[in-house]
């Protein structure tokens, strides 16, 4: 299965754009949220097919409540769904020699009863919200560390406050409940504009997305898809 870049990967269209805004090139949390059938596993595999061919991964593992899923069969990592495995890979992420890189996959976990326990273990936060660093090569600050891809079905009731304030990358999809547009109101910079664009996000129809970039922390970039840059919001 082959990368639909045009699906996942913003096109440059300025050379000036800033490699920390670039959403693959550095260790960063990326939070996918939408109900079944909205297509945020075909993002999922596309975005973790994208890194894989960006970056040269030396250890990964994808976690999921819901092995049934066909898009498995096109994931190139250990998948499991057991907490243990997952309390395990970040045992020994934090062992990992500097200099490498890693990626996890949480695929849409929080719903089950063993993995909200794990959550709120300090083993898990504090991996959540120094990933960057598991890896990090010193030298190379920002270069190496742990991608970390999480999707879920709804944004206020997935992962807890102070982990979504790390996230860099969203993908939202327009939710099934109307209420909870205030949810991604909150995580935006200017609500006004988030609201903008998820106006313009459900005019596109089904299977469309928002993609949400917060590397600048001057300011939000939005996007219809990866290719539409949304840049008259206010």
């Amino acid at each position: 299965m082959a990368v639909n870049w045009d699906y996942v990967v913003p096109k440059q269209k300025k050379k000036s754009t800033l490699d920390s805004e670039d959403p693959l090139a550095s260790p960063s949390l990326t939070l996918i949220v939408g109900g079944t059938g909205s297509g945020k596993s075909t993002t999922m595999a596309n975005l973790l097919m994208a890194l894989q061919d960006k970056h040269e991964f030396d250890s990964g593992a994808f976690i999921t409540s819901n092995g049934r899923d066909p898009i498995l069969d096109t994931i190139e990592l250990p998948i499991s769904s057991s907490p243990k495995m997952l309390d395990d890979y970040i045992t020994e992420l934090k062992q990992a020699k500097e200099g490498t890189n890693h990626i996890l996959v949480l695929d849409d976990i929080q719903g089950s009863p063993d993995f909200k326990i794990m959550a709120n273990r300090s083993n898990f936060v504090n991996f959540m919200l120094s990933h960057r660093h598991y890896g990090e090569d010193k030298a190379k600050a920002g270069q190496n560390g742990t991608w970390v891809i999480m999707t879920a079905q709804t944004l206020k009731n997935s992962y807890s406050p102070q982990i979504r304030d790390q996230v860099k990358n969203f993908f939202l999809y327009y939710p099934r409940n109307p209420s909870h547009l205030k949810h991604y109101a909150e995580i935006a910079q200017d609500p006004v504009a988030m609201m903008r664009a998820m106006a313009l996000l459900r005019a596109r129809g089904n299977h469309a997305f928002l993609y949400l970039n917060k590397h600048n922390p001057e300011r939000d970039r939005y996007f219809l898809g990866f290719n539409e840059e949304l840049v008259d919001l206010n």
